[in-house]
């Protein structure tokens, strides 16, 4: 069984060795949703595997809830390894992020995607299999 959570952020970025418009600072409104599997038999009295609050508050050491977002992403995601801060590479690190976060949660969560809208049309998905995690 899948559970996933959804959360929405506003950030800017630029692409670095890109030659187009986006290597100019501009912003989105990002929604990524996060995808976790779960034991479909260790369902609570109450028949849920996770509650949705509790989740949210996991995922906000990912993605933080606060104004400060914006210079969250550029300071952290952008730079943290180096790369440019493209759709593709920010997705890969809230992945790597989920997983570690996942593993601190006793076994209730394990990352399965997370899928990253840069747009309504425009998205990212990475997938467990996808990270190379050191």
């Amino acid at each position: 069984m899948r559970v996933s959570k959804e959360i929405d952020f506003g950030a800017a970025h630029k692409l670095l060795n890109y030659a187009g418009k986006c290597s100019n600072l501009h912003g989105h409104t990002w929604t990524a949703i996060f995808t976790f599997e779960v034991d479909v038999n260790s369902l609570d009295q109450s028949g849920i595997s996770v509650d949705f609050s509790q989740l949210k508050k996991i995922l906000e050491e990912i993605v933080p809830d606060h104004a400060d977002a914006n210079m969250w992403i550029l300071s952290h995601l952008a730079s943290c390894y180096g790369e440019s801060p493209s759709a593709e590479n920010i997705a890969l690190v809230l992945a790597r992020r989920a997983i570690d976060i996942a593993l601190t949660v006793g076994g209730a969560l394990a990352f399965y995607s997370v899928r990253l809208y840069e747009s309504k049309t425009s998205f990212v998905e990475v997938f467990f299999e996808d990270v190379k995690y050191n």
